[in-house]
């Protein structure tokens, strides 16, 4: 059986078991250790309808059982960052400079380019974020793998000048006060709010 075949015949089978109340949705994670990826999950089976995407020459679409599919979930922000500076070959450092925005926003990541930029607001970790009242930032910022990172200085004056950013990188003790503010506050339930943490985010 040729694989454009078994591709139909994979599909065929979750499209039946859909319409009798199976799983069907969109996904967002780590495919591989490689790369970020967007796929959708039918029951068992993992579907990549663009698989091409980075590289052309493989097939366009890729199903795979879920289990052999090697896609995992990201789960905090210390997976997100070593996928990032992979990914995008950058590097990542955590957001001491603009702490009003870290309890959404806890990663400050530069380019390749050397374009610096805020993460994430990808819908699946900021979600997992706000639904933890913002203890994976906390943790990742006080605990993580690239706390002990310090943005070069360049960045550090763009953001004072620019976005009214910290020039002394905020200490855990005065972080602690941001995220209890927020949490007492509800800022995880007040949408106005966070929409407007999430525009000031995209300026950066």
């Amino acid at each position: 059986m040729n694989s454009d075949h078994q591709r139909q015949q994979d599909l065929r089978c979750c499209a039946i078991s859909v319409c009798r109340g199976g799983i069907a949705k969109r996904v967002w994670g780590n495919l591989r250790h490689e790369y970020f990826q967007n796929a959708f999950q039918f029951e068992d089976l993992y579907v990549d309808v663009s698989n091409d995407t980075v590289t052309i020459t493989k097939p366009k679409v890729e199903i795979l059982l879920l289990g052999k599919a090697r896609f995992h979930s990201i789960s905090d922000y210390d997976i997100y960052g070593s996928l990032a500076e992979k990914y995008w070959n950058g590097r990542v450092y955590p957001n001491r400079h603009l702490p009003e925005l870290a309890v959404m926003f806890p990663i400050l990541f530069v380019s390749a380019e050397g374009n610096l930029q805020i993460h994430a607001n990808y819908q699946t970790i900021l979600c997992r974020n706000m639904q933890l009242d913002f203890a994976l930032a906390e943790k990742f910022l006080n605990k993580g793998r690239f706390r002990d990172r310090i943005l070069p200085e360049h960045h550090v004056k763009r953001l004072s000048s620019e976005f009214g950013g910290l020039e002394i990188p905020v200490s855990n003790d005065d972080l602690k006060k941001y995220f209890s503010d927020a949490r007492r506050t509800e800022l995880r339930l007040d949408a106005v709010r966070c929409q407007l943490l999430l525009d000031q985010a995209r300026t950066i």
